[in-house]
């Protein structure tokens, strides 16, 4: 069933057996998971069936002075899955460990146990089977084996065939679902907790025209993306005075995006080639796309975060022929920095074998971010059309997360010359000694980290189970439980996790 819960009539208090909090995702996937039981769900949605700009703005986040991040979500059903572009991949088994070179890293759970349900979140995410590997998704006409596996890795991306817009696909099921009831336009503005604030009682509601209730469960699951579920906590600060579950400060700590920059360009004289072999493809029915990236093992040495990096036929417009002549002499008369020189100069000593023919293309990188508590999402002095205080963002990258994309970058570089692929240019924004980058770096829109998942309370803010760790009925779901995360995109992982908690909510007792 799904209602407009500004229209209702004993909207004052709403009694389930599970709360969900939020309708992307993460959200509707628990829901449809949940259908199949016995359990009372009721799942509140802050917007509509539809873009509504009023409610859009109730989620308004400044990054610094810069508004970006505000079109990373949607606020209404289906959340951002309805402007989701449907890139999808699972975390690698070495994402879930703890990788010593990387503070903070390591995750409770191993990629094992999310297994069962990562196949089972191919089918929610409109994919092909669980395959990933290079066996599985390269063929004749799109053949990698000749890069040097123990340096390289490549990596693959499958795309949503559909449904992409969980909103759309997944509203028929729901509003028939005799055990799920969806409201509308329901804003939480608050969890209320007992008086010890160790487990919440209900969820406080606020429409924009005034009109408020409560939802009484047993269980509140909280899926409303990474800004939005640590901002919930935060707000629920009437018996936690710093906010609920933050006895630790750790609340919105650990922010993490995935950078996204071009890293390089590529002089090739064989772009019809790498155009082929790196664009999207058939294979068994479903779309996919190979990337390159540092294997696990060249991670270790380097002591570097993963990454994975696209090429494509889009020229870098700072880059040209000339500058890299230039740098080609300097290299040659001496002026190159002694510990970059060794390792590049294969890759641009002999560029007089390159060709006039020859044509630039573009590596882009996409990397994974190192865990930082100083990265963190905290509340700000401005309030919204609810009078509540809005998020802001204060989005801190580290010297290993530069040293990343600059160290992955460079062994691409060697290895794309010893194929006789091109020649590689690293900009001179990756090549400064220091913790700067483009304006126009991006963070994907992949919000994670906020209410990160660990052993203990010390190190985070819910258990291998996604509890809270200091609130007895609470669990989180998304990517803000993410301890680290990789570098693909999130969404299938958020399905994954979904799919996990459900089977656990449905093992507790009603």
């Amino acid at each position: 069933m799904i209602e407009d819960f500004r229209q209702l009539h004993d909207a004052e208090a709403v009694v389930a057996d599970v709360c969900i909090i939020g309708a992307g995702a993460a959200g509707i996937t628990l829901a449809l998971s949940l259908a199949e039981s016995n359990l009372r769900c009721c799942v509140l949605e802050s917007g509509g069936m539809n873009f509504d700009p009023e409610i859009q703005s109730l989620g308004h986040v400044k990054q610094g002075e810069s508004d970006d991040l505000n079109g990373c979500y949607l606020r209404y059903f289906g959340g951002a899955t309805n402007h989701w572009a449907g890139w999808c991949a699972p975390l690698s088994t070495q994402d879930f460990e703890t990788r010593p070179w990387i503070p903070h890293s390591g995750w409770p759970i191993t990629r094992d146990e999310l297994d069962s349900y990562y196949a089972n979140a191919q089918s929610i995410c409109g994919l092909g089977p669980l395959g990933y590997s290079l066996a599985e998704l390269s063929d004749e006409s799109h053949d990698f084996q000749l890069f040097n596996s123990a340096k390289i890795t490549t990596n693959f991306y499958q795309f949503s065939a559909g449904p992409k817009h969980f909103g759309q696909a997944y509203e028929p099921a729901l509003r028939n679902a005799s055990n799920i009831r969806v409201l509308l336009y329901a804003n939480v503005t608050h969890l209320e907790a007992n008086k010890d604030a160790t487990a919440v009682n209900a969820a406080k509601i606020l429409t924009l025209d005034g009109k408020s209730g409560r939802v009484f469960s047993r269980y509140f699951i909280i899926a409303c993306g990474g800004i939005q579920n640590a901002r919930l906590l935060l707000l629920s600060n009437e018996i936690a005075k710093s906010g609920l579950g933050n006895d630790d400060g750790l609340v919105g700590r650990y922010f993490m995006q995935h950078p996204h920059v071009p890293c390089a360009s590529l002089l090739t004289s064989e772009s019809d080639t790498v155009n082929h072999l790196f664009s999207r493809y058939q294979k068994n029915g479903f779309t996919v796309r190979a990337s390159l990236g540092p294997s696990a093992e060249q991670q270790r040495q380097d002591r570097i975060l993963s990454c994975s990096a696209t090429i494509s036929n889009k020229p870098d417009p700072v880059s040209g022929y000339g500058a890299l002549r230039h740098i080609w002499h300097d290299v040659k008369d001496g002026k190159w920095p002694d510990e970059l020189g060794a390792r590049l100069w294969t890759v641009i000593s002999d560029l007089d074998s390159v060709t006039s023919a020859s044509s630039w293309m573009t590596l882009f990188m996409r990397s994974e971010q190192s865990p930082n508590p100083d990265s963190r999402v905290l509340l700000s002095n401005t309030r919204d059309k609810l009078g509540l205080p809005e998020a802001k963002i204060e989005w801190q990258l580290t010297n290993m997360d530069k040293r990343t994309v600059y160290v992955a970058s460079r062994l691409l570089g060697e290895e794309l010359a010893r194929l006789k692929v091109g020649r590689v240019k690293l900009p001179d924004w990756l090549m400064a000694k220091n913790d700067s980058w483009i304006p126009e770096l991006w963070g994907g829109c992949h919000l994670m980290g906020t209410t990160r998942m660990s052993e203990s309370p010390e190190n985070g803010i819910v258990d291998r189970n996604c509890r809270m760790h200091s609130v007895d009925n609470v669990f989180i779901a998304g990517s803000s439980v993410f301890p680290t995360s990789g570098y693909v995109n999130p969404t299938l992982t958020i399905v994954a996790l979904a799919l996990r908690l459900a089977d656990h909510i449905k093992t507790l007792p009603a």
